[in-house]
């Protein structure tokens, strides 16, 4: 989202909590190609997004990696 950073700061970090949420509910044990692709289209895009929104909460930042990484290595 290209307005997150504009956001105010309480926004943005529920914009990173909502991505850990929709990146983690994306993770299936044995995905499919679809589920795999939808996957990986979704962590691109939210790193976009979450990008913009680094920075109020070390934690949420650091969690959001890890989500990520979770993600990229179900693939």
């Amino acid at each position: 989202m290209i307005g997150a950073p504009k956001k105010s700061a309480s926004v943005r970090l529920i914009k990173i909590a909502d991505k850990i949420s929709n990146v983690g509910a994306r993770i299936h044990s044995d995905p499919t190609t679809e589920e795999r692709d939808d996957l990986a289209d979704y962590a691109g895009w939210a790193e976009q997004v979450v990008a913009g929104c680094r920075g109020g909460n070390a934690w949420l930042d650091t969690k959001f990696d890890d989500m990520v990484r979770t993600a990229r290595a179900s693939l």
